[in-house]
Parts: structure tokens; C-alpha cells; sequence
């Protein structure tokens, strides 16, 4: 695996080598862990080396590596809800800043990484109208070879590109039943090359019962050349028969040097010019007013009504809850509870273009009647 990574989480990925040298690496596996903690890092990972035609070193120059190499495969397929729009502004700002072309390869590859939810196996199983993303995504791929070449779009061209691609995804919902057919299909069918095929999940949670009893059938007879990864922040709330079919792998907080010891997390959303500290405290004190019973402090919840600042506050508020949780002042149960109103109503304002300032008060009366049950 890449040396970055196995400076960042060597046990993990001792772990992960092992049982991939051993033969003996899981068909359905699940990475878990905080947002920002290399998740979808490790799993890129894993399946560039189970790909490999080589002999999986991190320098190896074989045609799957390659390809990995600059996030061009063809045999992964993502189906998301994360929202990537705060990363990509992070990215950007740092590029602007500095002019490193190794932070533009790797604004490049993270806007690859977010194409791989417009892979052709999906196309049928979504709408006519997100059809016409497929295209869009197409024509953004296009102006990163041309980037790559140094060619004349410019970052603005990129972004303004980017916009009718990130509305939708913005919007994705959980899986479907539709997807997971899609995905059945996909895996089913023999690629020319032989080469191994990869499913990565995200959101699992939020989908319905329909879906999950779908995916658990996929999950009890995966073809013998597919892989497939759920990626979670909270596995808890994926249900104990999906979690008894896959391997777990915790992936820890990390801290690269760059950061001087803040988090991944607090240092994305300080990039993209949020005060985290404030919005943290504001977060602690939106818990205790609500298990006070007290009535909602509005002007609180009217500086949380923008994207990014909203996304980080509802992130703290399931943060104070499983620090409170450890801490013993909340019960595991009504922890539990919490957690899945906080993430529920995160997930339902942005997949349903909710108003923001709504959703906290709906969040503060719904969290209200959790601590009365």
C-alpha cells in the first residue's frame, strides 16, 4: 500500500496485506471510522492491490496500478450520499494559496474519485433526468485530461462545469433496490480481461428495508470476482444482519504533520473559511438546551442556515452526543437514538433540499422527545 498511508494507520494496513497476501481478504468487508479519516482511502487501496497483475508494491507500474494511480479504473463503482462540495472548496483554496501542482493532482483525483457514482453500470437504474448527469459527469472528466495537459481550461471553467454534477449528488439518495440489481447485473457479467470487480457503499443506513434485504441476498453470494466494501460513520445504525456479513476494519482519526495536530476534519472546514471552534461550543450548547427542555435559541440556530457551516455543526452535535455517551450522562440507548435523529436529519435536509433553518428546529423538538421517552 501507498507509504502515506502506512505512516498514517500502519496496523490497519498490516492487517489489510496480510490476509490479501494470505489469500484470505473478506468479499464483503466494512471500514468504518470518522469522516475524514481515510475510509475511501484504504479502500481505494485495497482494491488497487487486489486488482494488481503485479506484485502489489506501491510504485508498481502494471496496467491496473496505473490506472489507480490517477483514479482512471473502469472495474469500481460508488454509490454515495457523502457530499464532496466542502473537500473540493478545501482543495482549492489550497491550491490557490500555494500553486503546488501536487495539491491540484489531488483536487484531480478527488473529483475522479466522486465520478466513479456516474459509472455506467448505474445508468439504468436512475431517472431520465439524472441520466443527463451521466453526461455532465462525461463532459467534467474531459476538462481534467485537459487540466492534466495543461491545456486552457482554467479551475473556474472546472467548477462551473462541476455545479449541475454536484446538484445531484448533493440530492443522491440511499440505496436503492434499483441500484443494487444494477449492481448484481454489473458484477455478473465477465469482463474481457478477467480483471476483479469492486462495489463501494456509502449511506447504507439511511436506505430502506427494501434495499437492505437486497443487498443482504447480494451479500450472502457475492461472485467470486467482486468485491464489496460499506463504508460507515456509524455502523451501529446499519443493523445487526448486515453487520454479521461483513469483516470489520476501524479506521482511527489521523493526524499528518501538515495539520500540526488539528484534526483532518477541523482543518477541511477552516480551509474553506468556517469558524470550527464556534460552531462546536454552539453545538454543545444546542444538546444541553434541548435535554434542559428549554425553548430553541433562535439567533443559535439562524447562524447555522449555510451549507457548509450546517454540515459542520450537525458533525459536532453527533460528536458532543458519543463524547457525553462515553462520559456516562447519557444512557447507550438514548445515545443510540440521538445519534440516528442527528444523521437522519442531516441526510433528509440535503437529499431533499430542506430548509436548514427548519431542519435545526425540527432536529431540537425531535432530540427534545427522545429525552422525554
Amino acid at each position: 500500500m501507498s507509504d502515506r498511508f502506512s505512516r498514517i494507520h500502519p496496523d490497519v494496513i498490516t492487517r489489510v496485506g496480510t490476509e490479501i497476501t494470505e489469500g484470505v481478504f473478506a468479499h464483503s468487508s466494512l471500514v468504518h471510522g470518522n469522516r475524514y479519516s481515510g475510509r475511501m482511502s484504504l479502500v481505494l487501496e485495497t482494491c488497487r492491490m487486489l486488482s494488481c497483475k503485479a506484485d502489489r508494491i506501491a510504485s508498481c507500474a502494471c496496467g491496473s496500478c496505473r490506472s489507480f494511480r490517477f483514479m482512471e479504473m473502469s472495474n469500481v463503482v460508488i454509490v454515495s450520499s457523502r457530499d464532496h462540495q466542502i473537500v473540493f472548496d478545501a482543495a482549492r483554496t489550497l491550491y490557490d494559496r500555494t500553486k503546488d501542482p501536487d495539491i491540484l493532482t489531488n483536487l484531480i483525483k478527488l473529483i475522479r474519485i466522486m465520478l466513479l457514482q456516474f459509472h455506467g453500470a448505474l445508468l439504468e437504474s436512475v431517472s431520465q433526468k439524472k441520466q443527463e448527469t451521466f453526461d455532465a459527469a462525461a463532459s467534467v472528466n474531459e476538462l481534467l485530461y485537459q487540466i492534466e495537459r495543461e491545456e486552457s481550461p482554467s479551475l473556474d471553467d472546472l467548477f462551473e462545469t462541476l455545479k449541475p454534477v454536484m446538484s445531484t449528488v448533493k440530492r443522491s439518495g440511499a440505496l436503492s433496490v434499483a441500484q443494487v440489481r444494477a449492481l448484481q447485473d454489473w458484477s455478473n457479467t465477465g469482463s474481457l480481461d478477467g480483471s476483479k470487480k469492486f462495489i463501494i457503499l456509502e449511506g447504507v443506513e439511511h436506505s430502506s428495508d427494501a434495499a437492505r434485504n437486497s443487498l443482504l441476498k447480494f451479500l450472502e453470494e457475492p461472485p467470486d470476482d467482486t468485491y464489496l466494501f460499506v463504508i460507515s460513520e456509524r455502523p451501529a445504525l446499519l443493523g445487526e444482519t448486515i453487520l454479521s456479513r461483513l469483516r470489520r476494519y476501524y479506521i482511527p482519526d489521523r493526524n499528518p504533520d501538515i495539520l500540526h495536530n488539528e484534526s483532518i476534519k477541523h482543518y477541511i472546514f477552516e480551509l474553506a473559511g468556517i469558524d470550527c471552534a464556534d460552531i462546536e461550543k454552539r453545538a454543545g450548547a444546542f444538546i444541553i438546551e434541548a435535554a434542559s427542555g428549554q425553548h430553541p435559541v433562535h439567533d443559535l440556530i439562524d447562524t447555522m442556515d449555510e451549507p457548509n457551516r450546517y454540515d459542520y455543526f450537525l458533525d459536532m452535535i453527533a460528536t458532543h452526543i458519543e463524547k457525553l455517551c462515553i462520559e456516562k450522562r447519557f444512557s447507550p440507548s438514548v445515545s443510540k437514538n440521538l445519534l440516528q435523529t442527528a444523521t437522519t436529519a442531516a441526510w433528509q435536509c440535503r437529499i431533499f433540499n430542506q430548509n436548514r433553518r427548519l431542519s435545526l428546529e425540527s432536529l431540537y423538538y425531535r432530540m427534545k422527545e427522545v429525552f422525554r421517552s
